[in-house]
């Protein structure tokens, strides 16, 4: 999930979109892919709490550079409350392999960072914090597990805070002639407010192609709630 820029309260834990492998899952997920092979995630979010609004579009492109180790750059931008507020971010990331067990359907775990910044109206690129996270997959019959656990630093003022986040999908069940995947989620940090998501995952092409909608709620004082629509393609 992006790292955000340093906002009203409406943003602190939604308006940010979670263009990556697991789509919709801000969850990261243990997988990297081999060198030459890539994916591209876009996204659009609706988010509203306290009053105000907000909408966010993005993207992330990974692609697999050396054996065990992958790369990836996010954008996005977006507008809250009234005037209304617009503001622009990005991401660099990697990750790479720490573990895998024997086979395709076997625990893993990896370690990835991110380094992110931002830019409002009127303003010029910022770096805004940095992250470092470990990432843990379990596979059992029916469900995907995931969990992270890690470490964000913004660059200047503010808190350091855990990060963390545990989710699970269920293995594509077949209708229509596609492959569904219910997924649920509930993450946050030790300095902000826990949210959940509830979403789905279709498949249309597999290996190729995903489709996934969902939303997410803050369980805050400002009651926040955030939906949204996305695809993935592989290549």
């Amino acid at each position: 999930m992006f790292v955000k820029l340093c906002m009203p309260a409406l943003l602190a834990a939604a308006l940010c979109v979670p263009a990556q492998a697991a789509r919709p899952l801000s969850t990261g997920v243990a997988s990297v892919n081999d060198p030459g092979e890539c994916e591209l995630g876009v996204g659009r979010l609706a988010l509203r709490g306290g009053g105000e609004r907000g909408r966010e579009a993005g993207g992330e492109l990974e692609c697999g550079v050396v054996d065990g180790v992958q790369l990836s750059l996010a954008y996005g931008r977006g507008s809250f409350g009234p005037g209304p507020f617009r503001f622009q971010e990005a991401e660099f990331g990697a990750k790479g392999w720490l573990w895998r067990g024997q086979g395709a359907d076997a625990p893993r775990l990896a370690l990835a960072g991110e380094i992110s910044g931002g830019k409002a109206d009127g303003s010029s690129w910022e770096h805004e914090a940095s992250e470092v996270k470990l990432i843990g997959l379990l596979p059992l019959p029916a469900l995907l597990l995931h969990a992270n656990l890690g470490h964000s630093r913004p660059r200047q003022g503010g808190a350091a805070a855990t990060v963390w986040a545990l989710a699970a999908e269920a293995r594509p069940l077949q209708a229509a002639g596609l492959g569904w995947a219910p997924l649920a989620e509930v993450y946050g940090d030790d300095r902000g407010e826990r949210w959940t998501r509830l979403g789905l995952r279709a498949t249309v092409v597999p290996g190729r192609l995903h489709l996934d909608l969902s939303q997410a709620r803050g369980h805050g004082e400002e009651r926040q709630r955030s939906w949204e629509l996305g695809a993935r393609v592989e290549f």
